[in-house]
């Protein structure tokens, strides 16, 4: 089964992204294969600069972990409207574009936005 992950939501203050980040993990523990796609202020989880307090929740700990099993794509073009792009990026992240997004789409079996 084939699953993709459109996460819309920044690094701060949304626990939807804990959530997308935990079903992430829930999805490879099951020996599925998972591509997440980060769109919109989802962009900003690329930022090789984050680095929340000790005691905050660290999401680029489990991009990390899910980087290891599954691809994780960040939308070129919301990233230029961000200022985000490959330059000051993690290497985990791969630019890609919504063309890629759509193809990610029509051959999934699930997709979940948060």
């Amino acid at each position: 089964m084939k699953f993709v992950i459109v996460i819309t939501s920044g690094p701060y203050g949304d626990p939807r992204l804990k959530l997308a980040l935990d079903i992430a993990k829930s999805v490879i523990s099951g020996g599925y294969d998972l591509s997440v796609f980060l769109y919109g202020d989802g962009v900003y989880n690329a930022l090789r600069c984050i680095n929340p307090a000790t005691d905050e929740y660290n999401p680029l700990s489990d991009f990390k972990e899910i980087s290891k099993s599954a691809h994780i794509y960040f939308c070129e073009s919301a990233g230029m409207r961000r200022g985000v792009d490959k330059s000051n990026t993690l290497e985990i992240f791969k630019s890609s574009g919504l063309g890629e997004l759509s193809d990610m789409i029509s051959s999934a079996d699930r997709v979940l936005s948060l």
